[in-house]
């Protein structure tokens, strides 16, 4: 293997990549905000559609400058032509940990794409959703052809420069409840699709909270991986992969059970 070579190529990317990376950073973490003030707003609210909207703009902004990082990534790390990996273990785990934080990006898009259709769009059926359908159902099945790689024949260990958080269990559990999770969205998408009725105002909140949810869980996700494991102290790496999902997790079934309870008293009120 032989050293990436300094030059006026590698001060562009550092350059670009650096750009990038402020930018992915400032939109993540005014999403972050953006959406926990949407999620503290009362639902249904001017307030809370507003948060709602420029949490979608800032999300979708971070998702761009995420995807410009990860092909930065690719091509510093072995993944373009004549570049030697430098910054992981070897070219395969290279390729696994972008795959890992691909499917958080493009998990992320449709989480935010789906959400926000259920809450905005009101007709049952739309083109769109057969394509989101079929894009959650190609995220699951991403996800289980990774976990014999990532799990077994070439075991995922780190997902970090400075720390090795990561493991084959974890990364299994990991993928394996993502691929059940987009499995189950790309059903519900697609059989929504072709029953072609209309969707009843409980269910279509239903939608949006989870799919939103899993946008925030996948971003909460992915900080958590790239910038948490520096810091978390050894031999507790494993609790980066369980707690962001457990967290909001609980929360979606918080505010589900929140929201379609004052939906009832609502109509209760009004009967």
């Amino acid at each position: 293997m032989s050293p990436v070579l300094w030059g006026a190529d590698m001060k562009k990317w550092l350059l670009y990549s650096g750009i990038s990376g402020h930018i992915h950073a400032v939109s993540a973490c005014v999403f972050v905000v953006l959406a926990l003030a949407a999620i503290l707003a009362r639902k249904g609210a001017q307030s809370h559609r507003v948060f709602g909207k420029l949490g979608v703009l800032a999300f979708v902004l971070c998702l761009l400058f995420a995807g410009i990082l990860l092909a930065y990534s690719a091509i510093a790390t072995g993944l373009g032509p004549d570049i030697a990996p430098t910054l992981r273990n070897s070219a395969v785990q290279v390729r696994e940990n972008i795959s890992v934080l691909l499917i958080f990006l493009v998990g992320g898009f449709y989480g935010i794409a789906t959400g926000y259709r259920w809450s905005v769009l009101q007709q049952p059926r739309l083109d769109v959703d057969w394509a989101l359908g079929i894009l959650a159902l190609i995220i699951s099945l991403f996800c289980m052809a990774l976990i014999p790689f990532a799990g077994f024949i070439y075991p995922i260990v780190k997902i970090s420069l400075e720390r090795n958080v990561g493991t084959p269990f974890t990364v299994v559990v990991l993928l394996a409840g993502l691929s059940c999770l987009f499995g189950y969205f790309g059903y519900d998408d697609l059989t929504t699709y072709y029953r072609n009725t209309a969707v009843p105002f409980g269910v279509r909140v239903e939608k949006h909270i989870y799919r939103i949810m899993v946008a925030v869980g996948l971003s909460f996700s992915a900080v958590s991986l790239i910038h948490l494991g520096r810091i978390t102290a050894e031999g507790l790496g494993w609790l980066l992969y369980f707690a962001p999902p457990v967290i909001t997790t609980l929360l979606t079934f918080y505010l589900r059970k929140k929201y379609l309870d004052g939906i009832d008293k609502k109509a209760a009120a009004q009967s």
